[in-house]
């Protein structure tokens, strides 16, 4: 559970930080 969580919100910080 955790570590999809942590997955997902990790690709999510990624993704903001290529928009930037």
């Amino acid at each position: 559970m955790w570590g999809r969580v942590l997955c997902f919100l990790g690709s999510f910080v990624v993704w903001d930080w290529d928009f930037k």
